[in-house]
């Protein structure tokens, strides 16, 4: 795959190489190509399905490699990071849109929503030493999905 047939905006590819310069990281094509690969995600996703899909798509990078650029591309912002429970993490693009995660506990799927009522909230409260740039909840619980499931399985 090469980077221009990538869904990578020249900005976040920018971003990115501006935060490996300044934290005095390697710029490498690998480290591009699986920005690229998570910026095409619309949804969650996990590192075991950027591997695949990086591998389907015939760019072999290894697993530590894209572990690792993902990290980064966290600490810079880019990507943000969801934990669904202890063992689990799923990713995301980092938009400056705050959202209330619906995380169920059962089947690990994320629901996001928007609660105007507490994006005013927030934006209007003020921290003593800290300037915030976006907020993310989860709330836990068990989808509809299931909860039908469990309540058949009941029966």
């Amino acid at each position: 795959m090469a980077l221009n047939e990538t869904h990578a905006s020249p900005k976040a590819l920018g971003k990115f190489h501006h935060f490996l310069k300044e934290h005095h990281c390697r710029l490498t094509p690998e480290r591009d190509l699986v920005l690229c690969k998570a910026l095409e995600w619309n949804k969650h996703f996990s590192i075991d399905e950027l591997c695949q899909a990086l591998n389907e798509s015939g760019t072999m990078v290894s697993r530590a490699t894209v572990y690792n650029t993902v990290e980064l591309l966290c600490e810079a912002q880019i990507l943000r990071r969801i934990h669904v429970d202890l063992r689990r993490v799923r990713y995301e693009r980092l938009e400056k849109t705050n959202f209330i995660h619906l995380v169920c506990n059962e089947c690990g799927k994320i629901k996001e929503v928007r609660d105007n009522d507490l994006n005013a909230h927030m934006n209007a409260r003020s921290f003593t030493a800290f300037h915030s740039s976006y907020f993310t909840i989860c709330v836990y619980g068990i989808c509809n999905t299931c909860a039908r499931k469990k309540k058949k399985s009941h029966k």
